[in-house]
C-alpha cells in the first residue's frame, strides 16, 4: 500500500543504501529481491549529523514486470493409446486419433476443441498483444531405433473423412529397444502438415516449423517431450474449419510412408497436447497515434499493446483561434487510457490530442536499441505563478544530451493541471545532471492540488528506431512564444524520413505566468517543420502572450 507517515514504521526498509553524495546530488539505489506482477511504493527520510529526521518523501510506485510467463495448455481427450501405433496398417492405427471429437458424445464441448483452443488464445491475449503455439507430445519411444535417416515428424489437421485420408503405400517397422534419444544434428528441422479438407492423399506440406526435445520431469515418470513450434495458420485454420476433427502427430518417411509416434500415458496425462504461449515483446512496446476532436468529455483509447504499467505522454493540438487547454488522462492501465482535454477555470474545450505510449522500464541501446527511461512520479507539490517548485526525479541512465517529455497522467483533482519539468533552476532546462519535475496551474487563483501521478519519458536526443518505428528527439532554440503572439513558431527536426506524429513538452519556465507546448495548426508535424506555440490559461487575465521558451519533441517515422 503506499506509504505514509502512520505506516512508515510497518514498511519494509529496503537495504544497501549508498553512503549521501554532497546536499543536492541524485542518488541511485537497485532494489533487488522483488516478486514478479507486484506492485511496490518507495519512499525516503533523510537524517542529518544532529540526528533530525526528515519528513516523509514524495512516494513513487512501479509493478515488477512478469518473468517467466506460464503457456496456457489445452489437453487432448485422447485417452487410450492401445491403437496408437505405427505398422503395416497406417489407416487403421489412425482411428482414435482421428477421432479426437470437437464436442463430446452428449454434445457438449471437448477438452479439446475450437472453443478451448480459442480461449487460451484470448486468455492470453488479454495480457500480453501476441502468442505462439506449441504442439507437445509426451513420453515419446520409438517403433524403429535409430529413427530412421528420412522420418520427419509431421504435424497435421484431420478432417471427417479420415477413414480415406492415406498417407502413401504402407510399410511395417520392427519395433526396436530402447528410448529415442535427442540429436539435433541428425534431425535438426521438423515439418508441420494441414489437411483442412482433404478427402485423401498427402496434405498440403508447412514449412518452417521447429522442433526440440525436453526432459520432462513433470510426470510421474520422467520422459522426453517432443515440443513443436507450429505456424499460427495451423491452429486458426483448425479453429475456422468445422470439418476439421482434430489434430494429428506422427512420423512421415521421405517416400511418403508414416509411423505414428508411440506414447504412455500416467494419471489422466495427456499424450497430446497444445500449448499458447504468451509472446514477451522486449523494449518499450511504442504506441503512437493521434485522437481528433477530443472535447471535455472523458474518451476511452484502446491500444494494440498490453501494459503491466503504462507510461502516457500527450501534446494538444489547437490554434489561437480556440481557447486554451491542457490534456487530461487518467485510468492508464493494460491496454486502455482514458482521455479529455480541459479548459483552465472553464468548459467548452476541444482539440486533438497526439499520444505516445510506452511500458515504464530503464532501456539501454545494447538491450534495446535506445537509450531511454520512462517513469511513473508521485507528484506531491504544485507549482503556480510566483512558486515555481519541483521535485528532484534524477536520472535511471547516464544522459549527453537527455529530452524530456511529460504528463499528468491522472485525475485525483477534478481541477486542472499541467506536467513541468527544469534543470538546476526554474530557467534551466534539463541537463546530464539535473532533472526536476512538477504540475503547475499557472495563474490558477485555486492553487491546491492532490496528488498526481506524473508519467515522463527521458531519451537521448538523436536519432532511432523503438523496435520498428524510427524517431527523432531533440530540443530546439530558446525561440517558441505564445498563442497571443504570432504562432506558429517552427523547429526543423530533421527526421531521416516522412512523419505525422509528434510530442512536444515545454522544458523549464521563462514565463512567469506559467505555460505549456502545443502543436499548432492542422498539420503540425512534418519530415523538416514542426509547429509549435505556448499557451496560457484565461483565469486571471485574458491575454495569451508569452515569452520565448524551449521546447523538447519526439517525431516518428510514419
Amino acid at each position: 500500500s503506499v506509504i505514509d507517515e502512520g505506516n512508515w514504521a510497518s514498511a519494509t526498509q529496503a537495504t544497501g543504501e549508498p553512503t549521501p553524495s554532497s546536499a543536492g546530488s541524485p542518488e541511485l539505489m537497485t532494489v533487488g529481491g522483488l516478486s514478479d506482477n507486484t506492485t511496490y511504493y518507495f519512499a525516503i527520510k533523510a537524517t542529518d549529523e544532529a540526528a533530525n529526521v526528515s519528513g516523509i518523501s514524495n512516494v513513487p510506485s512501479a509493478t515488477t514486470l512478469v518473468s517467466t510467463p506460464p503457456g496456457i495448455v489445452v489437453n487432448s481427450i485422447f485417452g487410450n493409446t492401445s491403437g496408437w501405433r505405427g505398422g503395416s496398417n497406417i489407416s487403421s492405427n489412425w482411428c482414435q486419433i482421428q477421432k479426437w471429437p470437437a464436442s463430446n458424445a452428449d454434445g457438449t464441448l471437448g477438452e479439446f476443441s475450437r472453443t478451448a483452443l480459442q480461449n487460451a488464445i484470448n486468455t492470453t491475449l488479454q495480457s500480453y498483444s501476441d502468442w505462439t503455439a506449441k504442439v507437445i507430445v509426451s513420453q515419446v519411444n520409438w517403433l524403429t531405433d535409430p529413427i530412421p535417416a528420412d522420418l520427419g515428424p509431421v504435424v497435421a489437421l484431420v478432417d471427417l473423412d479420415w477413414a480415406t485420408l492415406v498417407w502413401g503405400s504402407s510399410t511395417a517397422y520392427t519395433a526396436g529397444s530402447g528410448s529415442w534419444t535427442y540429436n539435433s544434428t541428425t534431425y535438426p528441422n521438423f515439418v508441420a502438415a494441414v489437411s483442412a479438407s482433404e478427402t485423401g492423399g498427402d496434405s498440403t506440406i508447412i514449412t518452417g516449423a521447429t522442433w526440440a526435445a525436453e526432459w520432462n520431469t513433470s510426470l510421474p515418470g520422467a520422459c522426453w517431450d517432443i515440443v513443436i513450434e507450429v505456424p499460427k495458420s495451423l491452429i486458426t485454420d483448425y479453429i475456422a474449419n468445422t470439418s476439421a476433427m482434430g489434430l494429428f502427430v506422427g512420423a512421415e518417411k521421405s517416400n511418403g510412408a508414416v509411423s505414428i509416434f508411440y506414447g504412455n500415458q500416467w494419471s489422466g496425462e495427456a499424450n497430446i497436447r497444445v500449448r499458447i504461449d504468451p509472446v514477451v515483446e522486449p523494449g518499450p512496446k511504442l504506441a503512437t497515434g493521434v485522437i481528433t476532436g477530443v472535447t471535455d468529455s472523458w474518451q476511452t483509447v484502446n491500444l494494440a499493446n498490453t501494459y503491466t504499467s503504462m507510461v502516457v505522454v500527450c501534446t494538444p493540438n489547437y490554434t489561437n483561434s480556440s481557447s486554451p487547454c491542457v490534456v487530461r488522462v487518467r485510468n492508464a492501465s493494460g491496454n486502455s487510457f482514458d482521455v479529455r482535454v480541459q479548459r483552465p477555470g472553464s468548459t467548452g474545450a476541444s482539440a486533438d490530442v497526439y499520444y505516445m505510449v510506452v511500458e515504464e522500464g530503464v532501456y539501454t541501446v545494447a538491450a534495446d536499441g535506445v537509450k531511454m527511461e520512462a517513469q511513473r512520479f508521485t507528484s506531491t507539490v504544485t507549482a503556480r505563478k510566483g512558486s515555481w517548485s519541483a521535485q528532484n526525479a534524477g536520472y535511471s541512465n547516464t544522459y549527453t544530451s537527455p529530452v524530456v517529455l511529460g504528463q499528468v497522467m491522472t485525475a485525483n483533482d477534478a481541477n486542472w493541471s499541467v506536467f513541468w519539468c527544469s534543470g538546476s533552476s526554474t530557467g534551466n532546462p534539463p541537463d546530464a545532471s539535473n532533472l526536476y519535475v512538477g504540475k503547475h496551474v499557472g495563474e490558477d487563483t485555486l492553487t491546491s492540488r492532490a496528488n498526481e501521478i506524473l508519467g515522463y519519458i527521458v531519451i537521448e536526443a538523436g536519432s532511432g528506431t523503438m523496435g520498428s518505428t524510427g524517431y527523432k528527439a531533440g530540443r530546439g532554440a530558446d525561440s517558441i512564444q505564445g498563442m497571443g503572439n504570432s504562432p506558429p513558431y517552427t523547429y526543423n527536426p530533421g527526421a531521416g524520413s516522412a512523419c505525422s506524429i509528434g510530442i512536444a513538452s515545454q522544458v523549464a519556465m521563462d514565463g512567469a505566468d506559467g505555460g505549456w507546448a502545443v502543436l499548432y495548426g492542422a498539420t503540425p508535424v512534418s519530415q523538416s517543420n514542426l509547429a509549435l506555440a505556448i499557451d496560457e490559461d484565461q483565469i486571471s487575465d485574458s491575454e495569451r502572450s508569452h515569452t520565448t521558451e524551449q521546447v523538447d519533441y519526439i517525431v516518428f517515422a510514419d
